[in-house]
C-alpha cells in the first residue's frame, strides 16, 4: 500500500482537463493487542469524506462507514470528553465487488496492515 500512497501522491490532471493535487498518506498500523485502536484516524477521513482504504489479510478494502459507539461524559465543570469505539468498519473488496465488514469483536486487527487516506483539492495550475 506505500507504493499505492506514493503512485497518488502529487499532481494528476483529470479527463476533462481539470488538475487535482491528492496528498496521500499511508500509516502501516503497529501490532496491538488485537483490539482495533480507539485512536486511529478512521472515524475522521470517515467524518471528512476522505477517500480511505485498509489493507487487511494482504487484501485491499474501501472503507465506505463505520458503526461505533460514542460516549460522553462530563465532569462537574462541564468539561465533556467524548470516547468513540468503532464497532465494526464497512467495507467493500473492489476486486470480488462485494461488501464484507470488520468486526471488532470478532476480527483480529493484528492482520491489519495499514490504512491509507487521501486528501483531494484543486490544483491551481
Amino acid at each position: 500500500m506505500q507504493d499505492v500512497a506514493a503512485k497518488l501522491q502529487g499532481r494528476h490532471v483529470l479527463g476533462d482537463g481539470r488538475s487535482v493535487i491528492i496528498d496521500a498518506e499511508y500509516r502501516a498500523v503497529n501490532p496491538t493487542d488485537g483490539k482495533l485502536p480507539a485512536a486511529t484516524n478512521l472515524l475522521t477521513a470517515l467524518n471528512n469524506n476522505q477517500p480511505l482504504l485498509l489493507e487487511w489479510n494482504s487484501r485491499l478494502y474501501v472503507v465506505y462507514g463505520a458503526v461505533y459507539t460514542e460516549i460522553v461524559s462530563a465532569d462537574e465543570n462541564g468539561s465533556r470528553a467524548v470516547l468513540d469505539t468503532i464497532e465494526e468498519l464497512l467495507l467493500f473488496d473492489p476486486v470480488s465487488g462485494k461488501q464484507t465488514a470488520f468486526a471488532r469483536i470478532t476480527d483480529d486487527w493484528t492482520k491489519v496492515q495499514g490504512t491509507l487516506t487521501a486528501t483531494v483539492k484543486p490544483s491551481s495550475s
